[in-house]
């Protein structure tokens, strides 16, 4: 499973840095085109999250979904590689870009659900994150290198090419089971279950959506400053990713 979260977060780390330069140095839209592409594809991303969610509390399949995301973003980041075409974008971003953002979710999910099993603590899930942390450490430097020898086209088949090893990773060393049960018991303690779960969701909620909002704006301006005011090359972008 660390494996597998690795693999995809190398692969979002290498577009993450560079999306906004493609949109305005490839694309050549304005800053408030780039805007509007960052609000469709988040709020896009929200409800498809939102749809999955349910779709996998019902059937606990969660290796299908996965499998399913990774599947999205081999063919959408493949095909951000041969437009160019903002509406062609914006249309790949908020369908199959939507449903890959899904992954990292779901693989925590997936680990929550086989490590309860095993009765192992959630501290373990937890220790996954350090994968994400390694990843996005040396995801930018493999970006800078795609770019350098690729432009913005090799950085979209190198991350296609990294959820292609995701998937082959899932087929091969998953897991046969079709579905994992996994019974949220966290608040089974409490009198009042339905309050206390509302209250969390809530306060979770607001701090998920002001980190994301911080991050959205961070990830879109700072490599456009970076190149356009300071005057900097695109490779000094995943440079300071990494250090990041």
């Amino acid at each position: 499973i660390a494996f597998l979260l690795f693999c995809c977060q190398i692969a979002a780390s290498l577009v993450n840095p560079y999306l906004s330069l493609f949109l305005a140095q490839d694309i050549k839209v304005s800053s408030e085109e780039i805007g509007i592409f960052v609000t469709l594809s988040s709020i896009s991303a929200m409800v498809v999250s939102v749809l999955v969610a349910k779709r996998v509390d019902r059937t606990k399949h969660y290796k299908r979904w996965i499998g399913i995301a990774i599947s999205a973003a081999i063919v959408g980041y493949y095909l951000y590689s041969i437009v160019n075409s903002y509406v062609a974008t914006v249309i790949i971003s908020t369908t199959l870009i939507a449903i890959a953002t899904c992954l990292s979710a779901l693989i925590y999910a997936y680990a929550k659900a086989l490590f309860d099993q095993n009765n192992v603590s959630e501290q373990k899930v937890a220790s996954l994150r350090i994968f994400v942390s390694l990843a996005w450490v040396i995801g930018p430097l493999f970006g800078m290198i795609a770019f350098k020898y690729g432009d913005f086209e090799g950085i979209f088949k190198a991350c296609s090419f990294g959820y292609l090893i995701a998937m082959i990773v899932l087929l091969l060393l998953f897991q046969k089971n079709k579905c994992v049960n996994y019974n949220v018991n966290v608040f089974e303690n409490n009198t009042n279950t339905t309050n206390t779960k509302r209250i969390y969701v809530l306060i979770y909620f607001v701090i998920f959506v002001t980190l994301q909002m911080v991050n959205a704006v961070l990830n879109t301006k700072i490599p456009l400053y970076i190149t356009e005011i300071l005057g900097y090359e695109n490779m000094y972008v995943g440079w300071l990713s990494s250090f990041n």
